[in-house]
This record gives structure tokens, C-alpha cells and sequence, in this order.
């Protein structure tokens, strides 16, 4: 989804420079500034879609556990309300580490169950890095216009792409699971 955000925001960018009919008055300025609010605009929205996805993928990966499998710590949840408490403020931080916890613990031990070996790629530490460099890209983004702000841009990159690793390695456990094979 990142690849698809840079680029929109790149072919906004070159649209709004090649059709605007820039005459003596308008500046290069003005037109790099309409097409950056464009692009900003243009990245919102795929934000907003790439959350709706990413909510819709969260639910069926919940979905296919058998419901004496649907439980965080000690908070009986339903694919739905797994969703939506990632909107609840700030209990969103938890629930966005504990919940994804969960559901790879809980696909990891169905795949693997007692066979598991110290080779096989372990989903938490996917899960910890992205969560945590999300955490991270929030804190940072309160430092952009400083020397940490190209840290954040960094980080900005590398979140969604654990978060991609992730959903691809538990997409990896549900299919084990459905072909039935097992170790």
C-alpha cells in the first residue's frame, strides 16, 4: 500500500505541474503547493482505505479461529469489536500490540503445534517491530522540521512494511492450516 501512496502523490504531483496552464503570474511555487495539497489529499484517503483493508483482513483472520480462540488476555472479543476497539483512543496502543499478539500466538500454535522448532519464523517479533515503529512514527512525527524528522520518514517506510511482513507470514499460517498440513 506504501508503493501505492507514493505513487498517487507522484503522478498528482506531475498531472497538476503538466496540465495547469501556468501563465506570468503563477509561480512554480504555487503550483507545487496546489499539487502537494493534491497529494496530500490523494495519500488521506489511501491511508484511510489501506486501515479499512487492513480492519477487513484483521477480521477475517479472526474469523477463521474457532471461537474458543477468540480471546485477548482476558477480554473475550468477536472478529468485529477486534476491529473496533483499535478505534477506542489511546487503549488502541494496547490493543494494537496485544491483540496482533494474540492472533499470531493463536495461528502459530495451531500450525505448529508441539513440533515447533527454533528455525520457524516467529510472527512476535513481526508484530513488535511494527507495532512498535508505528508507536515510534507517531512520537517522531512531533519532531519533523527537526533533525529527528528524517528519522521519521525513515520509520514512516519501515512500519508498514513490517506490518505487511506480518499480515503475509500469519496469511502463511492460515493456509497451512486450511491444507491441513501440520509438522
Amino acid at each position: 500500500m506504501t508503493v501505492i501512496r507514493l505513487g498517487l502523490i507522484a503522478a498528482l504531483l506531475a498531472t497538476s505541474a503538466i496540465s495547469r496552464n501556468v501563465d506570468a503570474e503563477a509561480s512554480v511555487a504555487s503550483t507545487l503547493a496546489e499539487a502537494w495539497q493534491w497529494g496530500s489529499v490523494a495519500t488521506q484517503i489511501t491511508f484511510f482505505a489501506s486501515l479499512v483493508c487492513a480492519g477487513r483482513w484483521l477480521a477475517s483472520m479472526w474469523g477463521a479461529l474457532p471461537r474458543e480462540d477468540w480471546k485477548v488476555g482476558s477480554i473475550a472479543t468477536t472478529p468485529q469489536s477486534a476491529v473496533a476497539y483499535l478505534c477506542i483512543p489511546f487503549f488502541n496502543y494496547y490493543w494494537m500490540f496485544a491483540m496482533n499478539l494474540a492472533l499470531c500466538d493463536r495461528y502459530e500454535s495451531r500450525a505448529y503445534g508441539p513440533w515447533r522448532k527454533e528455525t520457524d519464523l516467529s510472527g512476535r517479533g513481526l508484530v513488535s517491530s511494527a507495532a512498535g515503529l508505528s508507536l515510534v512514527g507517531l512520537v517522531g512525527a512531533l519532531a519533523a522540521g527537526s533533525p529527528l524528522g528524517v528519522l521519521q520518514y525513515a520509520i514512516t517506510v519501515a512500519a508498514p512494511l513490517f506490518w505487511i511482513f506480518y499480515m503475509r507470514h500469519l496469511d502463511a499460517m492460515r493456509a497451512r492450516l486450511e491444507h491441513g498440513e501440520s509438522r
